[in-house]
């Protein structure tokens, strides 16, 4: 059997696998401008990278944390992936969630990852937070901490 055809199918599912680069599938951003001193009691809901190594989730559905609006804010429109661009290990650093709600800050030290509908974006952060795809992260970011 071909590479590209699986032994076991879903019902209803008989074309061969497409191989595609993520870029082909999905939109890249990276959060700004925040930082942990941002947080307040008021304001629009935010997510700072060391949320996902402090509070993980694979998908957030509710945020507890606030923060002021900035100019130039980069907002939620639900389904985006997050991943923290630092850490203190290069296992934090290949780890994912899902912001499900719209109008949610993306603070500082994030990489968002915005799918197109042919991806299920909780599907894509449990991909890169395990498997082969979590190893090629961390293993990627230990050269670049090794290089540095």
């Amino acid at each position: 059997m071909a590479d590209n055809v699986p032994k076991i199918r879903f019902p209803g599912f008989t074309e061969p696998w497409e191989q595609r680069k993520l870029g082909e599938m999905a939109s890249f951003a990276k959060g700004n401008g925040y930082t942990k001193a941002d947080l307040s009691t008021e304001g629009k809901p935010i997510i700072l990278y060391g949320r996902l190594y402090t509070d993980y989730e694979t998908v957030f559905s509710s945020i507890d944390t606030r923060s002021g609006q900035k100019p130039g804010s980069l907002l939620s429109k639900g389904g985006e992936v997050v991943v923290p661009a630092s850490g203190e290990t290069a296992d934090e650093i290949a780890r994912a969630s899902v912001v499900m709600p719209d109008g949610i800050i993306l603070g500082g030290d994030l990489n968002v990852i915005t799918p197109n509908q042919a991806i299920n974006p909780v599907f894509l952060a449990i991909e890169l937070s395990s498997g082969n795809l979590h190893n090629l992260i961390d293993y990627q970011a230990q050269l670049m901490a090794y290089h540095a």
